[in-house]
């Protein structure tokens, strides 16, 4: 199971949790990682976590970022017509498209 964000301390991490030792360890953050959110949707595809929207105190997100397990690093992900959400549902399809409704903005 992996975890990135969240509202406090830990908002810029990404954990993994081992079930077999039952420990979590924290994960490289590598390449250009997200910035420290929390109401965002993650989803694993293949072999990369993505990271949609969220919001922090002032801002709210519409970026998309990837976390390569092999390479151990992040990258942005071009997303151009996502709104600004944090809140909302995300679910990836078998043929690896993201789906995503809902949510808030600020302004809502």
């Amino acid at each position: 199971m992996y975890v990135f964000g969240g509202y406090g301390a830990a908002a810029d991490l990404l954990l993994e949790y081992r079930l077999g030792s039952g420990q979590w360890a924290v994960l490289p953050l590598a390449g250009a990682p997200p910035s420290a959110r929390w109401g965002h949707r993650a989803v694993c595809v293949r072999d990369r976590m993505l990271v949609l929207g969220g919001c922090d105190q002032i801002v709210n997100y519409s970026d998309m970022y990837a976390y390569s397990f092999a390479a151990g690093a992040w990258a942005r992900v071009p997303a151009r017509g996502y709104p600004q959400r944090f809140f909302h549902a995300l679910v990836a399809t078998r043929a690896g498209e993201l789906l995503a409704c809902g949510g808030k903005n600020m302004h809502n």
